[in-house]
């Protein structure tokens, strides 16, 4: 889902796909990863989730920890995906604190809001919120209603993926565009869905039986 929100602004496919495998390491983030199963190569929350839906090349190539074996210069923090996605992630590396990588990231210069607010979503689900200085959350603008919108995002997620794997009852009712979503972005497969269990689609006012 990372990657679809992508589309309505930057609908390059290295745009949608760094959105996706920073999705990925936000989910596992949430899950509880530790930092060095987050950085390892070709992280993926959803075992075989690269197979089913390869990365491209320029992000495939950071997956398999190219931040890892690069320095400044060499890092840059430049506003081009491929470049602000590896600075970010070579500052999340670099550091143990939040404070530490977010410096490390907007320190790189150029387009440093980028690489900061790339690294910031990551670090702030890694480190929590207690993680960050309180100076540094006081000053930011509608934080009650960013904070009712982040949970109300998480407990739906959490909702969607209970439904389509964790349900006891036999038979689930879900709608149909959040399956087929869940599918198209890897989220689940169809070997996730239980066998011998009815997910039955609602769409509109048609009901559709769909079996695995």
């Amino acid at each position: 889902m990372s990657g679809e929100s992508s589309r309505t602004t930057h609908g390059a496919t290295a745009c949608i796909d760094a959105c996706r495998y920073l999705g990925a390491l936000i989910a596992g983030a949430v899950q509880g990863a530790s930092k060095a199963a987050l950085l390892s190569p070709r992280y993926a929350p959803v075992a075989g989730l690269w197979e089913r839906r390869p990365l491209c090349p320029e992000i495939d190539d950071i997956a398999r920890g190219s931040f890892q074996q690069k320095s400044p210069p060499a890092i840059v923090g430049s506003g081009y995906v491929v470049k602000s996605l590896e600075a970010a992630l070579w500052a999340f590396a670099q550091s143990s604190t939040f404070r530490e990588g977010c410096l490390l990231a907007v320190n790189l210069g150029h387009d440093a809001d980028t690489t900061g607010a790339i690294y910031g979503q990551l670090a702030g689900v890694y480190y929590g919120i207690d993680g960050i200085l309180p100076e540094w959350l006081e000053p930011i603008a509608h934080a009650d209603l960013i904070r009712e919108l982040a949970d109300k995002l998480f407990e739906l997620e959490k909702t969607l993926y209970n439904l389509v794997l964790d349900s006891g009852a036999a038979e689930v009712v879900i709608p149909a565009d959040v399956v087929l979503t869940l599918l198209r972005t890897g989220t689940v497969a169809e070997e996730d869905f239980l066998p011998g269990k009815s997910y039955t689609l609602a769409d509109g006012s048609s009901l559709r039986s769909l079996r695995f």
